[in-house]
């Protein structure tokens, strides 16, 4: 049987040691359970965020589509806001 797509973004969240949220029942959070993660997404952030306006199954889809992606740890600057404590810790911001 196949796997549901939300239960694709739990096993990807379990192997990169994150956890998914609804926030405000509007979007998804994928975010790091590791306090002060350096790691930024593909996406250039330390979290994963998709809209499920219009679909959840598409917003399930993009969070796995940047996940599957991966991790671009290059020590840029990352495009979370410039208070962002874990960017400021390590210069990044």
């Amino acid at each position: 049987m196949a796997k549901s797509l939300r239960q694709q973004v739990l096993d990807l969240c379990e192997l990169h040691r994150c956890e998914l949220y609804t926030h405000e029942g509007s979007h998804f959070i994928v975010v790091s359970k590791v306090f002060h993660d350096t790691r930024t997404w593909i996406t250039n952030s330390h979290s994963l965020t998709a809209y499920f306006d219009y679909s959840v199954n598409e917003a399930y889809r993009d969070l796995l589509d940047y996940m599957k992606q991966g991790f671009v740890d290059n020590g840029d600057a990352c495009d979370d806001t410039d208070s962002c404590e874990t960017c400021t810790a390590f210069g990044r911001a």
